[in-house]
């Protein structure tokens, strides 16, 4: 049985308007919305906060970049803060 690539949309601390699709590799399968994790950008790598997990990206899978690390074994943000930022990232923006 082949496992289905799994994409994580991750929010980045930088000065873009825009969210970040990385690869979810096997051994972070249990991975969750409002953990914290690992990705390489650019030359660096940087913590960053997974808003969705979803299995379609508008990038090409074969150039989507894979998570680094899991930094969070339980997420940092419940479901329902989560929520209330993507209303207010929404609203404001």
């Amino acid at each position: 049985m082949t496992r289905r690539l799994q994409i994580a949309r991750v929010a980045i601390p930088v000065p873009l308007h825009k969210t970040f699709d990385y690869r979810v590799p096997a051994h972070l399968s249990s991975l969750r919305s409002g953990s914290r994790v690992r990705v390489p950008f650019g030359k660096t790598s940087k913590i960053g906060l997974v808003l969705t997990l979803g299995n379609s990206s508008d990038i090409s899978h074969s150039k989507l970049r894979e998570i680094a690390q899991g930094i969070d074994e339980e997420p940092v943000m419940s479901e329902r803060q989560m929520a209330l930022l993507t209303w207010a990232s929404d609203y404001y923006h």
